[in-house]
């Protein structure tokens, strides 16, 4: 699907797609394409929110805890590019 995408858009696709599939209410699928877009590039603060935001509505512990883990990893991200 996405084999006509720079290597630079392609996250952001992802990460756009996993969004998209948030509001069909498609969580598991949404986490794949988070994921994935993290994979690709682990430096975008708006990534890692997204699937942090999703990881505290799935809502088990575990879950709960990895989302603070993208919390603050995408905060630390920010304020890293207001250094730059």
């Amino acid at each position: 699907m996405f084999d006509r995408v720079s290597n630079n858009q392609l996250p952001v696709m992802f990460n756009n797609r996993g969004l998209i599939k948030l509001k069909l209410n498609q969580q598991m699928s949404a986490l794949e394409d988070f994921n994935e877009a993290i994979k690709i590039n682990n430096n975008r603060a708006e990534f890692f929110e997204n699937r942090g935001h999703l990881k505290t509505q799935l809502g088990n512990e575990s879950n709960v805890e990895e989302a603070q883990k993208d919390i603050n990893r995408a905060k630390l991200l920010k304020q890293q590019q207001r250094v730059q």
